[in-house]
């Protein structure tokens, strides 16, 4: 007997009948995960390849409006989705708007987002929502990330619907901060007001005396335009230095920006680890594909966080919280120039490095 689906989508002429018989083999093999089995058939369809059988990292974003989008074809598509219990209704709303405003580019693309929105809102459920804000009161002071003050007004804002996605539970987190995002701002001027906020968070520890930032051609970071960003912080007599490749080409201005800050905050941490300090600088990106295939990103989310901390908000647990958290850290001791310092004190102390001249020594 033909399952309804395909019916439906044959009498929208989404599908041909000669393609029925794929549709349908792909759904009997997938039985409870019919999403699914579409899922891989329209992706088939759309990029003329076989679905990997491996694990996959796919993601399909596009950067603007596309008005040469069939939105009579794509509605008649969410209609039929719908109508067979496969999405979740805030799912459907989304969808609805995105469709009229062009955000959604072909069926694939319809059927991508719909995947990703009813896996965050099976998860992003009120009651998840309030577990997760108790978590975050902790036990102590130590571990404690939620502020008090905002405690009242976050239960009543999950009740509301106000939140987006679990990063937005970093709004009332005492140790997060959210920077404007401002189109056409140059690099030098969005780091350096990044950094006036973290130097105030820092500043009880080290003083940044002096910034510096450049952008030179060095053939020793591979880069597609060829160039490096150099970025310098001087704090007391010593100067720390890091350079990473220059991005202009990541899929937004956003994307661009979020990429400078994170080689900021991988420089701010070399510091933090040198003075032995118990905290990390992150940036914590959200993945949960709730916004718009246009994005509308207006802010970056940036934490510090200890061990203790960095439990309570589940940093690491990306599928569970939908978030990405850059860049790479750790809290285990490194090799610090404090460390160096000492070891050096000791080897000389011993003699072992009395065939070397002091310049020999220090001069690394």
């Amino acid at each position: 007997m033909p399952l309804q689906i395909t019916q439906d989508l044959i009498e929208a002429n989404i599908i041909t009948k000669e393609e029925e018989p794929k549709l349908e083999k792909q759904i009997n093999a997938f039985p409870g995960a019919e999403f699914r089995a579409i899922y891989i058939f329209f992706y088939e369809k759309t990029f003329g390849e076989e679905y990997p059988s491996g694990p996959m990292f796919f993601s399909y974003r596009v950067t603007e409006p596309n008005k040469e989008a069939n939105i009579v074809e794509l509605k008649k598509l969410l209609d039929i989705l719908t109508g067979n219990d496969l999405l979740e209704d805030i799912t459907f709303r989304k969808l609805s708007t995105e469709i009229s405003n062009y955000n959604i580019v072909n069926n694939f693309h319809l059927i991508y987002r719909a995947g990703g929105l009813n896996h965050f809102y099976k998860n992003f459920t009120k009651k998840n929502q309030h577990q997760f804000a108790e978590q975050l009161i902790g036990t102590d002071f130590r571990n404690r990330v939620l502020d008090e003050r905002k405690r009242a007004k976050l239960n009543k804002d999950i009740e509301n619907g106000v939140l987006g996605s679990y990063r937005d539970f970093l709004r009332y987190c005492y140790n997060c901060k959210f920077v404007e995002f401002r189109p056409d701002e140059k690099r030098y001027a969005l780091l350096k007001r990044v950094l006036i906020l973290l130097d105030k968070l820092s500043s009880e520890s080290f003083l940044i005396e002096k910034f510096g930032y450049e952008i030179s051609e060095d053939i020793e970071i591979s880069s597609k335009s060829g160039q490096a960003v150099n970025l310098s912080l001087q704090i007391g007599n010593k100067i720390y230095k890091h350079s990473y490749e220059l991005r202009e080409d990541l899929i937004s201005e956003f994307v661009n920006h979020s990429y400078d800050i994170e080689n900021l905050l991988q420089l701010l941490n070399d510091i933090v680890v040198d003075f032995n300090l118990s905290y990390r600088f992150v940036l914590v990106v959200d993945t949960s594909e709730t916004s718009a295939p246009v994005k509308n990103e207006s802010e970056f989310a940036i934490c510090w966080v200890t061990q203790q901390t960095e439990n309570l908000l589940e940093l690491r647990e990306f599928r569970k919280r939908f978030w990405l958290v850059k860049p790479h850290y750790q809290f285990w001791p490194k090799l610090s120039y404090t460390h160096i310092q000492y070891s050096i004190y000791h080897y000389k102390k011993s003699g072992v490095l009395d065939h070397l001249s002091k310049k020999e020594i220090y001069d690394v």
